[in-house]
């Protein structure tokens, strides 16, 4: 995998990129949840999604004026993730998501290919009309995308609810909540990676598909893993080659 040390015009992009919000889900200020929970959340599913890429900064003026919020509430969400350990401050910067190291990366992986086959399981055994629809959906979504030759952030983004269609359809809060923990952290570098070089992922989201589909639990479970066990080759190479970037910068 290539990622090219940044130059003057990479530069120049990232300090657009650093102003420009990603795609956010609307609040609702009249809304039970208080502000700062819905704009917290709204950012936080932006990064679980793969819709802030690695090394992309976030500028409080930008995320307020696409909420349409003060930036008090969007900077005590910032303050947040950075307290989770997402984000890290920059001096008159604003926010940038925080490095992963390869070390992380192997930890979150064992954890993930502990918790995501299971809910694979849980699904083929728990899912219902409704969840199967919003799995072959987002399947769909994912392939249409790869087929078009999309940017990361968007493949990312289909992707991530692919699994997460999976996920919530094992009705299993508590391992729901579990796996987007690991995600949050996961996403800005998925959203870095080449599709194209993670072997058979596509074949492994249509074999989950329809072992879902069919009620075959091992079947489902083992699809994920092998998703989630081929992915982390170029999430690897991804991980050495930001760090490679950063050390050049």
């Amino acid at each position: 995998m290539n990622i090219a040390a940044p130059t003057e015009g990479s530069t120049q992009r990232r300090a657009r990129s650093r102003r420009a919000a990603p795609e956010l889900a609307q609040i609702d200020p009249s809304g039970a949840d208080p502000l700062e929970q819905q704009v917290y959340r709204s950012i936080r599913d932006a990064l679980i999604g793969g819709r802030v890429a690695a090394g992309v900064g976030l500028s409080v003026r930008s995320l307020a004026e696409t909420l349409g919020v003060s930036a008090a509430p969007v900077r005590d969400a910032l303050k947040r993730l950075e307290a989770d350990g997402v984000l890290f401050a920059r001096p008159r910067s604003g926010f940038s998501t925080r490095p992963l190291d390869a070390a992380e990366y192997a930890d979150l992986l064992d954890v993930r290919l502990r918790l995501e086959p299971h809910a694979a399981a849980l699904a083929a055994r728990r899912a219902r009309p409704d969840d199967l629809a919003a799995i072959a959906a987002a399947h769909e979504g994912y392939s249409r995308a790869l087929a078009e030759g999309a940017e990361g952030t968007r493949i990312a983004a289909h992707n991530q609810r692919f699994h997460f269609a999976i996920y919530r359809a094992a009705q299993n809060p508590v391992l729901l909540d579990l796996i987007s923990n690991l995600w949050v952290r996961l996403g800005p570098v998925l959203a870095r990676v080449t599709p194209d070089l993670i072997p058979g992922g596509h074949d492994h989201h249509a074999l989950a598909l329809d072992a879902i589909r069919e009620g075959r639990a091992d079947i489902a479970a083992q699809a994920i893993d092998e998703d989630l066990s081929g992915a982390a080759r170029s999430i690897s190479a991804t991980i050495a080659a930001l760090q490679a970037s950063d050390g050049n910068g």
